[in-house]
């Protein structure tokens, strides 16, 4: 998963975990003080010494996962400006799942697009963590997983699909040997458009309910970006055949005009003169 810059983390979560270890150590001499001069220390002191070094080291950890998050949503923030700036499919499909990777920490991500002619999903990119394209023998997916959330519309998430009771029996989980699993839907105009893949086969519990949020906004996002490069893609295509079109009656155009300046030559009166002159000479030379 992504993670905090180091110098950011200590300003906050390590200040706080360095005052919860001075509590510990101020706690530890005022016991020490108390047994040296045969005194008790309140239950109540020791009690709230505590409970203020849990709550210390409750406030680091959750500073600690709210920053992860905020650099996150950063790198989320930046790559959907980059794919949003491409227009080209290829590239923005690519560029999608290499952020998904980046995103979460899989292994692999496949990205599906449902066909518009026949309503199947298709595979239309498949990357590792290395940012180059699997071949179609690495498709060790559930797809099953990918028909439900394409079906459903709602994401799907499995800290161990082995051991999940809504995965454990499916074919693809026991026999890819797969693990951590997420899966959220590509919705455009509340429309399933696609869905977004990635997984671990090796890793337990990788994939979090944090994940799950920033990949579904980062979905929300792709989405978007898809459709606008397949009606440029489309556009592209209307635009080629137009210019083939123009092509073909440009010749048709150029043909015409040939044969009219033939015919115009052909029919002139110089041109039927000649003919005539050269029809003479013919029949006097057979005659001859």
């Amino acid at each position: 998963m992504t993670e905090a810059p180091e110098g950011q983390k200590r300003n906050l979560r390590d200040e706080l975990l360095e005052m919860r270890k001075n509590l510990s150590y101020i706690e530890g001499i005022m016991r020490e003080a108390a047994r040296v001069g045969g005194v008790k220390l309140p239950p109540f002191t020791t009690q709230s010494m505590r409970q203020m070094q849990t709550q210390l080291s409750d406030i680091a950890h959750y500073v600690d996962d709210m920053q992860v998050q905020l650099v996150a949503y950063k790198d989320l923030a930046r790559t959907s400006t980059l794919i949003n700036s491409s227009l080209e499919i290829d590239e923005v499909l690519n560029e999608v799942m290499d952020t998904v990777i980046a995103l979460t920490g899989a292994e692999r991500g496949y990205l599906t697009l449902v066909q518009e002619n026949t309503g199947e999903l298709e595979f239309k990119t498949a990357r590792n963590m290395d940012r180059t394209t699997l071949d179609e023998a690495d498709f060790a997916v559930s797809r099953s997983i990918i028909h439900k959330v394409a079906q459903s519309g709602e994401p799907v998430v499995t800290t161990d699909a082995s051991m999940d009771p809504r995965f454990s029996t499916q074919a693809s989980v026991v026999n890819f040997n797969l693990r951590s699993i997420l899966c959220v839907p590509l919705k455009l105009r509340d429309r399933v458009v696609g869905t977004v893949y990635a997984d671990n086969k090796g890793m337990r519990g990788l994939f979090t309910d944090n994940d799950l949020k920033i990949l579904t906004a980062f979905a929300n996002q792709a989405a978007i970006a898809i459709g606008n490069a397949k009606q440029f893609g489309q556009v592209k295509a209307d635009l080629e055949e137009a210019h083939r079109q123009v092509e073909e009656l440009r010749i048709v155009i150029d043909e015409a005009k040939r044969k009219a300046q033939v015919e115009s030559i052909t029919e002139s009166d110089f041109f039927q003169q000649l003919q005539r002159e050269a029809e003479k000479r013919r029949r006097r030379r057979d005659q001859d």
